[in-house]
């Protein structure tokens, strides 16, 4: 990812001890760490993005729970660390945080679109299964002609169920997909301008 020829990032990691014994500089740290998270989000570099996210609990562990901005902080290390977890398709780790998130502030929409997204990832076996079972029914027909059998058409039925459920799969994916666009949009406008990308 490139960066504006006269701008560097911070190095973190050579950051003196004395640093952080000055809380307002660890603050001013915490949150050009968070912002250059988002923005390393938004560029899709999730493994860059994971060390970063660590870098950032440490950074609060230093800073300390009594501090003003704390809570706030730690609300965006744990959205971040939810979105990660949630692009890794690792929906039972993410959703208990954009659950929390979410009883935590009811009006914030991102994260009710966050918790909603990634509790659809869990049960997304279901429509797994019914595939399965539509699939199954076609060609159990197929081969078995079990419409002499059964009254009902099982071959038919089982069309019905992989279209209907193939549909449904299809506009929930449409639909988390928008909603997740929106919020990377929303990503940008919170990212410092010196780490945005320079132009070709």
């Amino acid at each position: 990812m490139k960066l504006w020829p006269f701008m560097k990032p911070i190095n973190f990691t050579t950051t003196t001890s004395k640093t952080f014994q000055n809380a307002e500089k660890l603050n001013q740290i915490v949150e050009v760490k968070i912002h250059y998270a988002y923005q390393l989000y938004y560029k899709s570099h999730f493994d860059k993005l994971t060390e970063i996210i660590d870098q950032i609990s440490e950074l609060l562990t230093r800073l300390g729970t009594g501090h003003t901005m704390f809570n706030s902080f730690d609300q965006h290390h744990r959205f971040l660390t939810g979105m990660l977890l949630s692009n890794q398709n690792e929906f039972q780790k993410a959703y208990p945080i954009f659950k929390q998130l979410h009883k935590e502030d009811p009006e914030h929409h991102y994260y009710r679109v966050w918790r909603d997204h990634t509790r659809f990832g869990l049960y997304k076996w279901i429509f797994r299964v019914s595939l399965i079972v539509g699939t199954v029914l076609i060609f159990a027909d197929l081969l078995f002609s079990l419409n002499e059998l059964f009254v009902l058409d099982l071959g038919y039925i089982g069309i019905v169920i992989v279209i209907v459920t193939f549909l449904l799969e299809q506009a929930a994916k449409e639909y988390f997909k928008s909603k997740k666009k929106a919020t990377n949009k929303q990503l940008i406008r919170h990212v410092p301008w010196c780490f945005l990308q320079a132009p070709e």
